[in-house]
C-alpha cells in the first residue's frame, strides 16, 4: 500500500512528538552505561535486573505522554519548536547535573581527609590479654595496639581515640552510622575503623569493607579435663563467646555449645563447674588459660580465623592505604609484636602462619545508601 502525502504529513509530527525525548534520554544511557563499565564487579548484574523494567517503562510512559494523558505540564508533549528546544536543553541540563551532585555526595573521600583530626577506633573491651588490655597510664598494649600505633603513624593527621563498642554486634552499626552501647543508652557518633581481633568473612565482606589479614588464628579450647579432642566433651558443656565464629562452627558441627556474653563469663562459670570447657581462638584464650595454669588443646579443623581491619562498606581507597600499613607491620613489626605479647601467654610463632600481606581490597560496588 503506497502511503499518501497527506498521510505521511500527519505521521512526520507524531514521530517528531515521540523522539523530542531523544536527547536527555541518549545522554543519560551513555553516562549509565559508562557507570556500569568501570563497575564490572556489579555493573553486569545490575544492567541485567534493570534493563528489562526501565525499556518497558520508558516505552509506557513515552506512549502515555504521546496520547496525552497527563495533565502535568512538563508531562505534556510541547508545542512550537523554540519551546520543544528550549525544554530538551533544561532537561539535558538537569540530567547532567543531577548525576553529577549524586557523584560527589556519595564519592568516597580521599583516605588522608578521612583519617584526620579525630579519628575514632572501634574495639570490643574484653581485655584480651596480649591483643589489647589498659597498659600504664591507661595506654592499650597488645598486638592489636601495636597495629594502631603504625596506622596512627602513617596517617600523620589522625588523633586517634579507643572507643569501647560494647557488644560485638556494634562493630559493623558503629561503622554504619550513629549506634548504642546498649538499648536506652545515648546514641554516639560512628567510627572511622575497627581493630579488635575481627574475623573477615564472606557474610561479614558484604556489609563492611576489610583490610587484612594480619593475624591467622585457629580455634582451640581448654578443658578441666584435659582432653585432647572436643568430641570428648558432653554436648552442652562447651562453652562459647555468644554470635562469635566458634559458636556458628560448634554449633553447625553439632556440639551444642552454651552461650555467654564473655569469654570472662564462660571462664567464670567454667571455674565453678557449670561448663566442661571453653572454645575460642586460641590466641584468645591463651591469657585466661595462663592464668589459670590450663592447657590450650590443639588447633581444631574449623578452618582459620583471619583478623582484619574493618572500616565502611565501599572505601576501596581507604583498603588499599591501610593495606599497605599491614604489608609494613606483617614485614618488619609482626614478629617483634608477638615476641611481645603473645609468647609470655605460652604461644610459639613457630606454630603460627604469618600471613604473607594483606588481600586485594574488595573492589567498588554501587553507593545509592
Amino acid at each position: 500500500m503506497t502511503e499518501t502525502p497527506e498521510r505521511a504529513a500527519r505521521t512526520r509530527p507524531v514521530l517528531r512528538n515521540l523522539l523530542w525525548w531523544l536527547t536527555p534520554t541518549s545522554l543519560a544511557t551513555a553516562g549509565l552505561t559508562v557507570l556500569l563499565l568501570l563497575n564490572r564487579a556489579w555493573g553486569a548484574d545490575v544492567a541485567a535486573i534493570a534493563g528489562l523494567p526501565l525499556s518497558v517503562a520508558a516505552i509506557v510512559v513515552s506512549i502515555l505522554i504521546v496520547q496525552g494523558w497527563f495533565t502535568t505540564p512538563w508531562l505534556r508533549v510541547p508545542t512550537g519548536r523554540l519551546r520543544r528546544g528550549r525544554l530538551v536543553a533544561a532537561l539535558t541540563v538537569v540530567v547532567l547535573l543531577a548525576g553529577a551532585v549524586f557523584w560527589w555526595v556519595r564519592r568516597e573521600p580521599d583516605p588522608f581527609e578521612y583519617m584526620s583530626g579525630e579519628v575514632r577506633i572501634g574495639y570490643v573491651d574484653h581485655q584480651y590479654k596480649g591483643w589489647h588490655t589498659d597498659g600504664p597510664g591507661g595506654t592499650p598494649v597488645g598486638f592489636d595496639a601495636d597495629l594502631v600505633r603504625e596506622i596512627g603513624a602513617h596517617f600523620t593527621g589522625a588523633n586517634l581515640v579507643w572507643v569501647d563498642l560494647s557488644t560485638l554486634d556494634n562493630r559493623e552499626a558503629a561503622l554504619a552510622g550513629r549506634w548504642r552501647a546498649a538499648p536506652g543508652q545515648p546514641w554516639q557518633r560512628p567510627v572511622k575503623l575497627v581493630v579488635s581481633t575481627y574475623s573477615m568473612t564472606p557474610e561479614r565482606a558484604e556489609r563492611v569493607d576489610f583490610a587484612g589479614p594480619y593475624f591467622v588464628d585457629m580455634q582451640g579450647f581448654v578443658s578441666r579435663t584435659g582432653a585432647t579432642s572436643i568430641a570428648d566433651i558432653p554436648p552442652g558443656k562447651v562453652c562459647v563467646l555468644r554470635d562469635s565464629n566458634s559458636d556458628k562452627k560448634l554449633t553447625q558441627a553439632g556440639f551444642g555449645p552454651v552461650r555467654e556474653d564473655s569469654l570472662a563469663a564462660c571462664f567464670s562459670q567454667f571455674k565453678k563447674g557449670h561448663y566442661d570447657a571453653v572454645s575460642h581462638d586460641r590466641s584468645l584464650i591463651a591469657g585466661y588459660a595462663e592464668d589459670r595454669d590450663l592447657k590450650i588443646s590443639a588447633p581444631l579443623t574449623y578452618g582459620a580465623e583471619k583478623y582484619a581491619v574493618a572500616m565502611p562498606n565501599n572505601m576501596p581507597r581507604l583498603c588499599e592505604e591501610i593495606s599497605k600499613v599491614i604489608d609494613d607491620f606483617l614485614r618488619y613489626s609482626w614478629s617483634e609484636s608477638f615476641a611481645a605479647n603473645l609468647v609470655p601467654l605460652g604461644l610459639a610463632e613457630s606454630d603460627y602462619v604469618r600471613p604473607p600481606g594483606a588481600e586485594p581490597c574488595q573492589p567498588p560496588g554501587p553507593r545509592l545508601l
